[in-house]
């Protein structure tokens, strides 16, 4: 499943695919579903960077979100740079609101991969 966002004027694509969570294991040494929790976090503390306390921004990784929304990024585009220099391009980067739009994106990734143990 694939998706255009734009983001600071630029049209960026974004891929989802069945097998995104041991592409991510493999790829960033990381755990999605670790990285995921920090969403949950957004949503559960009802999270907007324009409103809501200091105090309540602290808890969030913001790090690990930027992870995933370059992640998926990469999974369109092998080409594109680090996570890092990916980033400074943009000179706005909303990522509650990019992570808005990838909500579709993740969903469709989380179900079961192919061939493994638990899609019998």
């Amino acid at each position: 499943m694939e998706k255009i966002i734009e983001i600071d004027g630029k049209f960026i694509p974004f891929k989802g695919d069945r097998q995104i969570y041991s592409q991510y294991q493999k790829l960033l040494k990381r755990n999605l579903f670790s990285d995921l929790g920090e969403v949950y976090n957004i949503v559960a503390l009802k999270i907007s960077p324009r409103t809501s306390p200091i105090k309540d921004l602290n808890k969030i990784d913001f790090e690990a979100l930027t992870r995933i929304v370059w992640f998926f990024a990469w999974n369109a585009d092998p080409t594109i740079p680090k996570p890092k220099k990916w980033i400074d391009q943009f000179e706005k980067f909303p990522i509650v609101d990019i992570l808005a739009n990838l909500s579709d994106l993740m969903i469709y990734s989380s179900t079961k991969e192919r061939g493994s143990i638990h899609g019998r």
